[in-house]
């Protein structure tokens, strides 16, 4: 896989500016960093370490006191819209 592109977020601050991230979608884990996708499909990369957890490819993070978690309910939410999605396109 290609490197991340895109900033490394560190809590919610992004190099010089900052930024509101509602939810981030684990696309990958590479090298300690969680390459995740904005819902403004955007790619940001994660450091691990801020992360509280097991975390894992497909699952959402949501940001509290700077740490981020999976939530396995918004996760569950995703995936079930994804299958619906997928199952409507092959039909």
């Amino acid at each position: 896989m290609p490197a991340a592109k895109g900033p490394i977020l560190n809590g919610l601050s992004c190099g010089s500016y900052r930024m509101v991230i509602e939810m981030l979608i684990v696309d990958r884990i590479e090298n300690g960093i969680a390459v995740c996708e904005t819902e403004g499909q955007e790619m940001v990369s994660l450091p691990l370490e801020q992360c509280s957890g097991p975390v894992n490819e497909g699952d959402v993070l949501v940001e509290s006191g700077g740490v981020y978690r999976a939530d396995p309910e918004q996760t569950e939410k995703l995936r079930e819209e994804v299958r619906r999605l997928s199952k409507k396109l092959f039909e």
